[in-house]
């Protein structure tokens, strides 16, 4: 996937998430930096995310 092909999907993604927020729905797109993390990385969310399902889209 270019560069070009990620800008577009993220665009996309903003556009899906004002129409979810206009629907009340309450999942959203959160946009957070990866920070390492001992060995590995993570992503530091809300707790009130706890028990969710996620999906990371990597640019």
């Amino acid at each position: 996937m270019n560069k070009e092909n990620i800008n577009s999907l993220v665009k996309n993604i903003d556009s899906i998430n004002q129409t979810l927020r206009l629907l009340n729905v309450p999942e959203k797109v959160i946009e957070k930096k990866i920070t390492s993390f001992g060995n590995g990385a993570h992503v530091i969310l809300s707790k009130k995310y706890l028990n969710k399902t996620v999906k990371v889209v990597i640019e």
